[in-house]
Order: C-alpha cells, then structure tokens, then sequence
C-alpha cells in the first residue's frame, strides 16, 4: 500500500486530501463451482486484488466557536482478478458531520456511508447511519440525548457477483432509537494543581514553577 496525504490550512478550513494505492497479489480468496450437481464453496490463490482511492478530509469553521462542519469523502476503484473471472467495483463513501456549540451547549449531525470492499466475487458493505445528538456539559458531569436513524433506514449487506449465484442480501431496519446518557468524569489519584520544584544552587534555595514540564 502506498499512501499519499497533504495537509492544508487556509483561514477557517483545514484538513486533508490525498490518494491511496493498494494491491493484494495472489490472494487467497473463495470459490463457487459445480461439482457434480452440487454448488460448493472452495479457495483459491486469485491473481489479486488492485485498488485505487481519492480521499478528501476537510474542517469548516463556518461562524468561529459557535458553527464547525467536518468530514471524510473517499472515492475508490477496485479491481478483482482470477482464472476465471475479472470484476470492477466503484463507489463512494465517507460522513459528515456539524457542531453548533454554544453556553456548553453542543448540538451535533452526523452521516455515515459504510465503505464498499470487493473480495474475491463478492461486495459487502458495513452500517449505513444518521444520528442527532444535543449535549450539555457542566464542570465533570455531561449530559445527552439524542436519536439513532430519524432519518431514513438503516442498511448493511452484500451483493454476490458470481455468475452461478447472483444475489444481494440486505438488512434493513426502519427504526428510530432515542437515547438518554449522563456521564461524570471522576478523576483517579494525585492530581498536581500548582507543580513547585525546589532548586539548589550553592547554599540558596530558588523557587521556580515547574508547570507544563
């Protein structure tokens, strides 16, 4: 694998793009095939898999302090190769999210697009999400609620691509999950407030803050 990341940082946007290549020669990798009037399920070594990513990672601070948009888009192009088959897989992926922080207030969104991966014949893909979540802080406690899914349907599957067993399988939930949480931060041990560090030098004793040392 070979990555290639740049990082910039322009008044209110910062972040990162960059383009990824990566190969998996000979990989082992299962196999549909008839034997007989049975359809079963063995392994071979492929000739690879080849992929080629674009990825963009920026952060928007759209009003300073109070309004913050950031995200992950990633385009890939795969390629998988054997004796008996080639096939091709484009898609793209990535979330998005927004803050509106305000009074220890912060009010969040996010959207996730699960990455699509091509393996031997066959494409499958993770959780496809939305969530809304309104936070408040106060010294060490924080406070939360929100809602999983208000949006849309929740989805993760495959899609087999060979040609004695073409089919897609999904899971698809049409639900909304509201949560509540309440959490403390409880800190463990000596905590160091105000670090003083006693030096001597001859037959004096100098007084000098060791903070952030």
């Amino acid at each position: 694998m070979l990555t290639f990341r740049y990082g910039f940082n322009v008044p209110r946007v910062s972040g990162s793009f960059g383009v990824r290549a990566f190969t998996s020669p000979n990989a082992i990798t299962p196999l549909l095939q008839w034997e007989g009037d049975k359809l079963i399920t063995t392994y071979e070594n492929s000739r690879g898999l080849q992929n080629l990513s674009f990825f963009l990672a920026p952060q928007i601070e759209i009003i300073p302090n109070w309004l913050v948009a950031s995200g992950y888009i990633q385009f890939r192009m795969e390629r998988m190769r054997s004796n008996g088959y080639t096939h091709h897989s484009n898609a793209w992926s990535g979330n998005a999210n927004i803050q509106l922080m305000h009074w220890g207030f912060v009010l969040s969104g996010q959207y996730v697009r699960a990455q699509r991966d091509l393996w031997g014949e066959k494409i499958s893909w993770g959780e496809n999400l939305n969530i809304i979540d309104l936070c408040y802080n106060w010294k060490s406690w924080q406070f939360s609620a929100g809602v999983i899914m208000p949006f849309g349907k929740y989805d993760q599957g495959s899609k087999s691509l060979s040609k004695w067993n073409r089919n897609e399988q999904h899971m698809r939930l049409d639900m909304r999950m509201p949560y509540v949480s309440i959490s403390y931060n409880l800190q463990w041990g000596r905590q160091k407030r105000g670090a003083q560090k006693l030096m001597e030098v001859d037959v004096k004793a100098d007084r000098s803050t060791a903070g952030g040392r």
